[in-house]
This record gives C-alpha cells, sequence and structure tokens, in this order.
C-alpha cells in the first residue's frame, strides 16, 4: 500500500468515527498528503501535466483533514468532527488519486517479511539501549518511545496499512537513531545498533528501478536543473 492506496482507503471509510476504529490517524494522514505532493511535484519537473492532479490534491486536503478541524477552524490530532471523510470529493477527485496511486505502484517501498522482522528485532534492541544509556535527555527517550510505538502499530497493523505507514514509522526511527548517536556518551553502542539492523535493513528494502513512475534517465536532469 503505497500514500495514496492510504488515503483512498481512509476516504472509503465514508465515515470519521470508523476511520479512527479502523487506525487512521492524523500523522499517517498528513504524511501521505505531503508524500502525493511530493510525487506530484516530480511529476511536473519532468515535464508531465499535473494541473488536473493539482486542482484535487486541493480538495483531498480539505476532505481528509475536516474531520480533525473543531468548529473554531483548529485542527487536532484526534477526530473532533463525525463527518464524512469523502465531504467535498466528486468521483473525478477519487478517480484522480486512484491514477496517483498507479503511478505512485511503480515505487513504493515495499517491506518483505524478512525486512519486517528485522524492523522487530530492532525495536526489541532499541528498548534495551535506551535503558542503558542512562545519560540521555528525557525528553529525547520520550520522543524515541513514542516513535517505538508507532513502529511497533504499523507493524501489527501491516496488513491494513501495509508498507506506506512502515515505511514512515522506519525512517522516523532510523532518523532518531542517528541522533541520540551525535548526542549519547555511550556512542559505540547506538553505532553498533546502527550497523547491526539499520544499514542490513536498507538492503533488504525492495524499491522499484522506476522513480515515482518516472525513469532515472527522465529525472535526474531535472532535479540537477
Amino acid at each position: 500500500m503505497n500514500a495514496a492506496e492510504y488515503l483512498l482507503a481512509y476516504f472509503e471509510t465514508d465515515d470519521a468515527a470508523q476511520s479512527k476504529n479502523e487506525g487512521f490517524r492524523f500523522p499517517d494522514i498528513v504524511s501521505a498528503l505531503e508524500e502525493i505532493e511530493s510525487a506530484i511535484n516530480l511529476w511536473d519537473k519532468a515535464g508531465l501535466n499535473v494541473d488536473l492532479m493539482r486542482d484535487c490534491l486541493t480538495r483531498w486536503k480539505l476532505s481528509a483533514l475536516s474531520p480533525f478541524v473543531d468548529s473554531s477552524s483548529d485542527l487536532h490530532w484526534s477526530v473532533e468532527r463525525f463527518v464524512s471523510t469523502q465531504d467535498g470529493l466528486s468521483a473525478g477527485d477519487l478517480m484522480g488519486l486512484q491514477t496517483v496511486a498507479d503511478r505512485l505502484a511503480t515505487s513504493s517501498v515495499s517491506y518483505p517479511e524478512s525486512a519486517r522482522e528485522k524492523i522487530s528485532n530492532l525495536i526489541q534492541e532499541t528498548v534495551k539501549c535506551l535503558k542503558e544509556d542512562t545519560n540521555l535527555p528525557q525528553e529525547l527517550v520520550l520522543y524515541v518511545a513514542q516513535l517505538i510505538e508507532e513502529a511497533r502499530r504499523s507493524l501489527d497493523e501491516y496488513d491494513i496499512s501495509g508498507d506506506f505507514r512502515l515505511s514512515v514509522a522506519f525512517d522516523r526511527l532510523s532518523n532518531a537513531i542517528n541522533v541520540i548517536e551525535v548526542k549519547s556518551d555511550k556512542k559505540d553502542m547506538w553505532s553498533n545498533l546502527r550497523e547491526e539492523f539499520i544499514v542490513p535493513l536498507l538492503g533488504q528494502i525492495v524499491v522499484n528501478s522506476m522513480v515515482w513512475g518516472l525513469t532515472a534517465a527522465q529525472v535526474l536532469p531535472q532535479i540537477g536543473s
């Protein structure tokens, strides 16, 4: 499941309360919208006509975030209004999102079972390291603890949310471990954790040779310009 497929599944619940019960969460929805917008920007740089996608993107954002907006127009991290998740979307908007999903399907990161097992082991070892590294700032420890729970949830709900949420969780956790390695008095311990788990994981993750449906020969000159 890629970001657009995740957003489609969220819209298809057609009910904010149901989407909450099925595990759709504000940070993941925002991440999906950001990844979709990044893909559209890349396609635009490569010379593809994305005007329709950009037009749809505005409505995807409004509809996706409306259940998290209260009567004062303030955003919240939990559902504030039990409304339709498809509020304001037409059949054409959903078809446009399916088009994005089909394009992203050619390049979505995939986590095979061996990679998911490695992430599970990474989580266990990270918890051990946190307990052993007693001089870390408490705020950092609490933040990493939240990321660990996020990664665990992504593994537990893999059949529902697939590779998209797991990819976000793994990226956040691995980046946090890199930060800890810099700040910690026990740099060797965290370096060993990274070398034993994160580096091999990068080799297990399957990435299509196409970038969001474009070849490298198309994309690289645009990035460099």
